[in-house]
């Protein structure tokens, strides 16, 4: 996974190499900044440039420069759980998604729960396995992929409020790796390139770069 934090800097990591890389802001030869290695992580941006990094230790967030604010472990029914995805909600607490029988792969993930910064948990929020997700709206909704096993697999995004219903939802050519909610309602979504789709399902606008598009973010 490959994404640019809101300074610029440059943030790649790889669930499966236990290793997460951020790199120094401009163009040029990469300059390594800091690094986490010998755990499986994974990362999503937060404001002010700062990464939220979930992984067996737990959900913490970091500086650009690579210093630790905090530190949670996620304790469920009395258990540690592995984190296996996470994002921050617009209330500044962080969604937590993990599995009740581990198995390594946020595709694996069967509960969500909302915490604060200490890690205590302040409610169970309704999950669906076979879900990825994408997203956190302003309105409390959410962003999902689904994760279909009939020939569309990750091809489908949908908008869910907090009770679980679909309130909106879209179906690509391609494979969907992230998408973002912009300020005038559109969805931004990579899929093979990278497109802005109006709420009626109609392309406002795209492109097509010569590589393909795993991760991207507006700020």
């Amino acid at each position: 996974m490959c994404w640019g934090t809101a300074n610029g800097e440059r943030v790649v990591s790889s669930w499966n190499a236990r290793l997460l890389v951020v790199y120094a802001a401009g163009d040029g030869p990469p300059r390594e900044l800091w690094r986490l290695e010998g755990l499986r992580v994974e990362a999503s941006p937060l404001p002010f440039g700062n990464i939220l990094v979930m992984g067996s230790k737990g959900v913490s967030k970091y500086s650009s420069d690579g210093r630790q604010l905090w530190e949670a472990e996620v304790i469920w029914n009395g258990k540690k759980r592995y984190p296996l995805d996470a994002d921050r909600l617009p209330s500044g607490n962080i969604r937590v998604l993990f599995s009740n029988v581990f198995k390594p792969g946020p595709q694996y993930a069967d509960t969500a729960v909302e915490i604060d910064e200490r890690g205590d948990v302040v409610t169970e929020i309704p999950y669906e396995p076979r879900k990825k997700l994408l997203a956190s709206l302003p309105n409390g909704n959410s962003l999902f992929r689904i994760e279909e096993s009939n020939g569309n697999i990750g091809k489908r995004i949908v908008e869910s409020n907090s009770t679980g219903d679909v309130v909106w939802s879209y179906t690509s050519e391609f494979f969907i790796s992230s998408a973002q909610r912009l300020p005038n309602g559109d969805t931004l979504i990579a899929s093979f390139g990278i497109q802005a789709i109006r709420y009626d399902g109609t392309v406002a606008w795209e492109f097509r770069p010569p590589v393909i598009c795993e991760h991207i973010y507006r700020y």
